[in-house]
C-alpha cells in the first residue's frame, strides 16, 4: 500500500468518525477503526483477499530476476534523459557515447572490449525510454 493510498484511508476514516458520532451508528465506528488499522499498518487485507498485489507482486518478481540475470546492459531513462535505473552501475560514463552513437545511426558501441548492439525504445504512457546494450 503507497503513502498516498495510507492518507486517503485516514482521511476516509476522519469523515466515518464524524458520521458515527452524529447518528450514533456503530458501523461507522467499526469502518473507521478498520480504515485506521489498515493506513497504520499499511497493509489491506482485502487486497490479498481480491489478489490485487498478488499479480504485481509476481510480475515485478519475473522482471527483477531478468534484469539481474540479463547479460546485456538496461537503461531506463526519463524525458530529461536521466538515469532513472540501469542494471549496470557505471553506464552514466557511457551515456553520452550511446547517445553520440544513436544520433550518428551507428548502433555498436564497445564497452570493456565487448561490442554491443543499442537497442533504443520509447515506452510512451509514461514518457521513460529504455536502452538495452545486447551482447
Amino acid at each position: 500500500m503507497s503513502e498516498i493510498d495510507a492518507m486517503v484511508r485516514f482521511y476516509i476514516a476522519i469523515f466515518f468518525m464524524v458520521l458515527a458520532v452524529f447518528s450514533n451508528q456503530i458501523l461507522f465506528l467499526v469502518l473507521t477503526i478498520i480504515l485506521i488499522f489498515t493506513a497504520i499498518k499499511r497493509r489491506c487485507f482485502l487486497y490479498s483477499l481480491l489478489g490485487i498485489n498478488k499479480k504485481l507482486t509476481s510480475e515485478n518478481y519475473y522482471k527483477n530476476i531478468y534484469m539481474k540475470s540479463t547479460p546485456n546492459i538496461l537503461i531506463f531513462l526519463n524525458e530529461d534523459n536521466e538515469v532513472l535505473y540501469s542494471n549496470k552501475l557505471e553506464v552514466n560514463m557511457y551515456l553520452n557515447e550511446i547517445f553520440q552513437n544513436i544520433e550518428n545511426n551507428n548502433y555498436l558501441l564497445e564497452i570493456d572490449k565487448q561490442i554491443y548492439t543499442i537497442c533504443y525504445s520509447s515506452i510512451l504512457e509514461n514518457q521513460i525510454r529504455l536502452i538495452e546494450l545486447k551482447k
